[in-house]
């Protein structure tokens, strides 16, 4: 009996450390043709918020439906047609209710959703996210308590973070706090930089590579995807920057996107995984090692051929343009330059927000399963 029982921790341990690693992904929003050229290497999941999977993607690139809320009722009836006959192994709920313009749900609507919409599909196994927000955790906080009263909960919490290329900070703050006050492992769905804050090329592609590292460092975060699957000269609002762009206007790849696709990200060690430690500052300078040399690499060897391939576009990103405007720059620029509505509202509620709230205490939040994807 106890070799036996010595056998099943031994492949648990073994499961939880082949697992306990970041999963990039795909905020998908774009020619469907383009995923072939881009599903590969780091690639192993994306969403396509309310919409269907993508046609010819491969069947290794995980697909995660999302009910984006009652706008987008036909179709979710789409989606849960399509999830009767090949269930998925994870579900999406509400785009940024707490944002205006988006599904813009109370948490007490939000909570009645989620136990129509989400718990039967948990209930044949499903894994199902809490509300993507963007700022507001005494929103979110409202939502956890509200169905937690009815006896559910979401399975993993789900964050969306947009804000200027030189706030890092606010990023990790951010990510942090959420799995602190909520004890479940963090999924970024969308994560890039606003326009407002003027990131040039190569500020651009170092915070996609410093903020991707350092989500691979974290043994809670599961996945993550860019929000930068769209043309360079076609993004999808005024909101986040053009320069998130993983594509061309020809739809080849960006130099951020070779990047993202192909760096060599850490993978955890099996304690890191099973007690969700911080790494040893060694594992750290290692991380940043790492780091440095893809941003070298992205920069030396991919600039003449993205302008080459951007030429017949009115938006060529031209790093070289770019990066001179940058240096020129005043150090005393004011920060409102950076941070926009949002970035404040986020920063005064992680400001707001405990670390160790006791309303969702006594749930076995952190069980063995939060530690595998």
């Amino acid at each position: 009996m106890k070799l036996l029982l010595a056998s099943a921790i031994a492949l648990l341990f073994t499961v939880q450390a082949a697992e306990a690693r970041l999963r990039l992904g795909l905020a998908w929003g774009t020619d469907n043709s383009w995923m072939k050229t881009i599903a590969k290497g780091n690639i192993e999941w994306y969403h396509h918020w309310q919409e269907a999977a993508v046609p010819g993607a491969p069947s290794s690139v995980d697909y995660v439906p999302m009910y984006w809320g009652p706008k987008y009722a036909s179709k979710w009836a789409s989606r849960q047609a399509e999830m009767k006959k090949n269930q998925p192994s994870r579900l999406l709920f509400v785009n940024e209710p707490d944002v205006e313009s988006q599904s813009n749900l109370s948490p007490s609507r939000a909570a009645e959703l989620f136990m129509s919409e989400m718990v039967p599909w948990q209930k044949k196994g499903v894994k199902v996210s809490s509300p993507q927000i963007v700022w507001n955790f005494d929103w979110l906080d409202s939502f956890m308590k509200a169905v937690k009263a009815k006896g559910a909960k979401p399975d993993f919490v789900a964050l969306h973070w947009y804000g200027s290329y030189k706030d890092i900070a606010g990023l990790k703050s951010f990510v942090k706090k959420a799995y602190k006050r909520y004890g479940l492992s963090i999924w970024l769905t969308e994560y890039g930089v606003t326009n407002k804050s003027g990131a040039s090329a190569s500020e651009m592609a170092d915070f996609l590579q410093e903020a991707t590292s350092w989500l691979a460092s974290q043994s809670y975060v599961k996945r993550a995807a860019w929000l930068g699957c769209f043309a360079i000269n076609d993004p999808p609002d005024s909101f986040a920057s053009a320069k998130n762009a993983f594509f061309n206007s020809n739809g080849s790849l960006r130099s951020m996107a070779n990047w993202y696709v192909g760096a060599s990200l850490s993978k955890r060690s099996l304690s890191d995984s099973a007690a969700h430690v911080i790494r040893s500052p060694g594992a750290i300078r290692h991380l940043k090692g790492r780091s440095a040399n893809h941003r070298e690499i992205a920069r030396n060897l991919s600039k003449a051929a993205e302008r080459d391939a951007e030429a017949e576009s009115a938006s060529v990103d031209d790093d070289e343009d770019d990066d001179e405007e940058s240096s020129t720059r005043s150090e005393t620029e004011s920060e409102d330059a950076h941070c926009d509505k949002y970035c404040k509202l986020r920063a005064a509620s992680v400001a707001n927000a405990s670390e160790d709230d006791d309303f969702l205490k006594g749930d076995d939040m952190g069980d063995l399963d939060s530690l595998l994807d």
